[in-house]
């Protein structure tokens, strides 16, 4: 078992391996998808600043290679659709933790519209890996 997962398993912490009754996979084991690094510059007038981003998609570990040959199919509309998005982003709505859960929620929305003609959300969340303004 690895060090960080002994940790948490003697903290207390289980994994859930229930299946959930819906689509969405909410009450499932998850898995990732690793998207590419993307740099953009931002928005601002008095600087040149950039942001380099990576992160990974959660979605339920039952739908992962569906999930995944889905957003590769797509992947130009996606990175299209990143890089203008952030690229309109300023230094002030990216900083702190508001704008950075701004901005990975507004990511997962946008996957889920995307990816999804059902409704139903199956990319749980988007999570940074790296997150860099300069």
């Amino acid at each position: 078992m690895p060090f960080l997962a002994a940790q948490i398993q003697d903290l207390g912490f289980k994994k859930d391996s229930t299946v959930g009754s819906d689509d969405s996979g909410a009450n499932e084991e998850v898995d990732y998808i690793s998207f590419p690094e993307i740099t953009v510059n931002l928005n601002e007038a008095r600087h040149a600043r950039f942001l380099r981003i990576n992160f990974s998609l959660q979605v339920p570990a039952s739908q992962k290679y569906k999930i995944e040959q889905d957003v590769t199919k797509k992947a130009p509309k996606f990175n299209n659709y990143i890089q203008v998005y952030l690229s309109d982003k300023t230094l002030e709505e990216l900083s702190g933790s508001f704008g950075r859960n701004r901005v990975s929620r507004e990511l997962r929305d946008y996957f889920n519209e995307v990816l999804f003609e059902d409704g139903i959300e199956r990319v749980q969340d988007v999570l940074f890996n790296d997150f860099q303004v300069q």
